[in-house]
């Protein structure tokens, strides 16, 4: 099984929204083995990444940004 899914990953000051001070959006992709016996389902996890288009790549900056990350920060936080 393969899944393809986007994180959605919001940093606000005191559990407060408008006081957002990160926000990004992190496409990712599992995949997994899965198995079903005597009703039970087991799931093996194969893999868990990042998913970096090779063709645009990754952006450099979060896309809401608060903290003044710059782009060795942001590089160092997605890797």
């Amino acid at each position: 099984m393969i899944l393809e899914y986007t994180i959605l990953l919001s940093v606000s000051k005191y559990d407060d929204p408008l006081n957002e001070l990160f926000y990004d959006e992190l496409k990712m992709v599992t995949s997994a083995k899965v198995e079903a016996k005597d009703d039970i389902v087991y799931f093996t996890f194969l893999k868990n990444k990042l998913e970096i288009d090779n063709k645009y790549g990754q952006r450099n900056l979060p896309i809401r940004n608060k903290l003044n990350i710059n782009q060795n920060e942001y590089r160092e936080f997605i890797s």
